[in-house]
């Protein structure tokens, strides 16, 4: 995750203006200044935020984009985090918003080194997003794997 700069992009005459919204993928070119990133060139793919069509899909939306910016600082590449939330954003989720955040975050943590894969973690971590209903239909579901994620957060001071 890089953070850049551009600058009037809100102008109506400003070539950027669609493409730089937030919660949007972009295809994006970038200029390393003296300052930081520069915006060259971008062109707008899909908006995640702007296809929702219900108020708990935004919030998760702006939830995932604030966990994010929470856990990955620096310039290193996290392809598979990428893939993982581009998974996450361009599946509907209706009912089960809560849920999938909490599996997207045990996810990216895992990912990120914070939490190791145990035999209860296994089926949550080692498959593509698991979002059909049988995988989490557990009664306890949710408090194990918040316990979790809370213990993580705790450790890495994060």
């Amino acid at each position: 995750m890089l953070h850049a700069s551009a600058k009037s992009v809100r102008e109506e005459r400003s070539k950027h203006r669609y493409a730089l919204q937030d919660c949007s993928l972009i295809r994006a070119t970038l200029v390393r200044g003296r300052a930081g990133w520069k915006v060259t060139g971008s062109e707008a793919i899909q908006n995640f935020y702007s296809e929702q069509s219900t108020r708990e899909g935004r919030k998760l939306i702006r939830e995932i984009i604030r966990l994010l910016r929470r856990l990955i600082h620096g310039e290193e590449s996290h392809l598979g985090i990428f893939d993982e939330t581009k998974r996450c954003l361009v599946k509907d989720h209706p009912g089960q918003e809560e849920v999938t955040l909490l599996l997207y975050t045990l996810r990216v943590l895992h990912a990120l080194g914070y939490i190791r894969e145990t035999d209860e973690l296994a089926p949550m971590l080692r498959h593509e997003f698991p979002y059909d209903e049988g995988m989490h239909s557990e009664a306890d579901f949710r408090t194990r794997y918040e316990s979790v994620i809370r213990h993580a957060f705790e450790q890495s001071h994060l």
